[in-house]
């Protein structure tokens, strides 16, 4: 295989950077997925997606390239995690804003229809709010208030609210703050107390770029 490669090598049809192959013309790469039908690409995606991962712990840009390959070869819950997980490290560590977006909103996609709950899908939505600043205000517009409805439902202000009209505002507020408290100390996945001040933060910055 490796003699055939470099076959492709010298007759410019593939490219080596990093130890990775890649096609020197996009439009050969386009024929060739074309002339392929829908279940051979899906194997050929999965297949990529496999090698990948069976590298081992790599960049995110690489974890990045797997989750696209395994959700184009249709395990779409293991392409949103590998998706989601690259995406943040890779606006939080790199501030590849643009690279990480697409992967991020990809993966809020398939977690909101898998029926994610409101914690798991703020930690993909905020991020996206908080881009908005940098790169595309359209980020903010698309999921600022679904986010801010998120936090108030999972820090207690929602029920605050509801309960307003029946036990007055400080009463109904405590009674609020103490479900969100009881929610972040207990809850499976709320990260505990600490996360609750860090959710009140974000709920803050969030409002503030809508």
């Amino acid at each position: 295989i490796f003699t055939a490669l470099d076959e492709l090598v010298s007759a410019d049809v593939l490219r080596v950077a990093n130890d990775t192959y890649h096609f020197a013309q996009d439009l050969v790469r386009e024929r060739l997925l074309a002339s392929t039908d829908a279940q051979d690409r899906r194997a050929m995606h999965r297949r990529i997606g496999e090698s990948l991962l069976a590298r081992g712990e790599g960049d995110a840009q690489q974890k990045l390239d797997a989750g696209w390959h395994v959700l184009k070869g249709g395990d779409s819950a293991l392409g949103a995690q590998l998706l989601a997980d690259a995406g943040l490290e890779l606006m939080y560590a790199t501030d590849e804003l643009g690279v990480a977006t697409p992967a991020l909103e990809e993966a809020l996609r398939i977690q909101r229809a898998e029926g994610r709950r409101p914690i798991e899908l703020l930690r993909l939505l905020t991020p996206l709010v908080l881009a908005s600043y940098y790169t595309d205000r359209r980020l903010a517009d698309r999921y600022g208030e679904e986010t801010v409805a998120f936090y108030e439902e999972v820090t207690g202000l929602a029920l605050a609210r509801s309960l307003r009209g029946r036990l007055g505002r400080w009463l109904s507020l405590g009674v609020g703050l103490f479900a969100g408290a009881l929610r972040f100390t207990f809850g499976r996945g709320y990260g505990g107390p600490k996360a609750l001040v860090q959710a009140f933060v974000d709920l803050g910055t969030c409002s503030s770029l809508l």
